[in-house]
């Protein structure tokens, strides 16, 4: 009997000695091959190696092994269309990749990639980047698109993201499936950069500043809802009371999509495709795919999904988003081509982004809609906007 117990932890031991050896010998082989500066290649010649270590694990090495192939034809699609110029798509892509199977190389391409929509030649800033002193009741103007800068307001932070003044195409090509009449595609330019808050408004800083929580879904990090228009306004009014140098907005219609689409013009800001994986939405209804996807029907906290290329968290999703312009589903096809502000009035006030409840079709960067001002549903929240030195 003991010779029978012994015997099976001599195999045992043997067997785990071989397990360690494939696993540091498959570690090796990644190093070189990432030394030869293809990161496509050093994840697959890493990922075969980590199969032959573990195939003797049966279905969940299958799984493990299967995760890897798709992780690494999504990596080596990002680096194809990173070479073609196409950082939109490249950037959808890497983001699969990573979904699939965490990797360092990976996470260096995806940064490439965000560079280049972007702009940038230079690292990405972070939200540690230091305030400059506001000018006039502003803040300082931003370096780049995407720079982050953080004002602390009643000991929260609130973090920027600089957009850049440029010019895009607002609304949807007729190409786009699903679009609606009111997404007439129009030439816009902005003449003035501005600062966005990187997620939509949370409850810990309204409640910082207006005593209560109006919200549906209870949480700190979570956006708040339930918040109308006009109640905004209040909000934003004693902000900005806080301090002589604060120029607390909501942003323009036109500055929301700028700043949604970040340099793309794809349905979405990471592509074509939403089930609620990317966005929190209902993904029972997707977009640009038949693979019905999560629907939370509640919620999430914020930045629990990839920012866009100019590190803005849930432009797509999670609750609708106020903005400071009069509805007009007629708009576009009379409003101004260099700094539109909306209709001169009206009965409803623009919301745009889609929320929780919403079907992905309604989360697309074109998408609008509009209600009272004295709305208040448990989809709807907003974030802010700051004005830069150059606006005032």
């Amino acid at each position: 009997m003991k010779k029978k117990k012994s015997r099976r932890a001599l195999c045992l031991v043997f067997f785990l000695g071989l397990t360690v050896l494939s696993v540091v010998l498959s570690a090796t082989l990644y190093g070189r091959t990432l030394r030869s500066g293809n990161p496509a290649t050093a994840q697959k010649k890493t990922e075969e190696g980590t199969h032959k270590a573990t195939e003797r694990t049966g279905a969940e090495s299958s799984k493990m092994y299967q995760a890897a192939e798709d992780s690494m034809r999504h990596a080596e699609a990002a680096l194809k269309y990173y070479r073609a110029g196409d950082y939109a798509m490249a950037l959808r892509e890497i983001n699969q990749s990573l979904s699939l199977r965490p990797s360092s190389v990976n996470e260096q391409l995806k940064q490439s990639i965000e560079k280049k929509l972007r702009g940038e030649s230079s690292p990405p800033a972070t939200a540690d980047t230091p305030l400059s002193k506001p000018e006039g009741g502003t803040m300082g103007q931003g370096q780049r698109a995407g720079q982050k800068k953080t004002l602390t307001i009643k000991g929260i932070d609130y973090t920027f993201c600089w957009c850049p003044a440029g010019t895009f195409t607002m609304g949807s090509p007729e190409t786009e499936e699903g679009r609606s009449d009111q997404e007439t595609p129009h030439e816009v330019t902005l003449s003035r950069g501005f600062w966005l808050l990187e997620s939509e408004v949370t409850q810990a800083m309204w409640e910082s500043v207006m005593g209560n929580n109006p919200s549906k879904f209870k949480g700190a990090k979570l956006p708040v809802e339930q918040v109308s228009w006009t109640d905004c306004q209040e909000f934003i009014t004693r902000l900005n009371a806080e301090s002589s140098e604060l120029q607390m907005r909501l942003p323009s219609e036109a500055e929301w999509e700028y700043a949604c689409r970040a340099g793309t013009s794809s349905p979405y800001s990471f592509g074509g495709e939403l089930n609620g994986d990317k966005a929190n939405c209902n993904g029972n209804d997707p977009y640009g795919t038949t693979e019905k996807g999560k629907y939370l029907k509640q919620t999430r906290e914020v930045k629990s999904y990839s920012p866009n290329a100019w590190g803005l968290y849930d432009m797509h999703g999670n609750v609708w988003e106020w903005c400071q312009d009069w509805y007009d589903k007629e708009y576009y096809k009379e409003s101004p081509t260099t700094d539109p502000t909306g209709p001169e009035s009206g009965s409803s006030r623009v919301y745009r982004g889609g929320g929780w409840g919403s079907i992905a079709w309604g989360c697309r960067s074109a998408c609008r809609y509009g209600d009272d001002p004295g709305y208040r549903p448990s989809f709807l929240g907003f974030r802010l906007a700051l004005s830069s030195a150059s606006s005032s």
